[in-house]
């Protein structure tokens, strides 16, 4: 995203910082409360919402070598 910029940086930065603020312990209980909880369920849900931060750092490193 940082390496396009314009409209589809600034789309998918908003779509970040939603995912950001849904609360990854309160989806995790709901979840566990719907489905039998075992370990990759645990570890999807971990996984989905672990990525967000990386994606920070790498928009920051392609919008400070543009």
């Amino acid at each position: 995203q940082g390496y396009f910029g314009g409209w589809t940086d600034l789309i998918f930065q908003r779509f970040i910082e939603i995912w950001t603020s849904v609360p990854q312990l309160y989806l995790l209980i709901i979840i566990a409360a719907i489905i039998e909880p075992n370990f990759w369920i645990l570890l999807g849900i971990m996984l989905l919402f672990s990525w967000v931060a990386l994606v920070g750092v790498v928009r920051a490193e392609f919008l400070r070598a543009r």
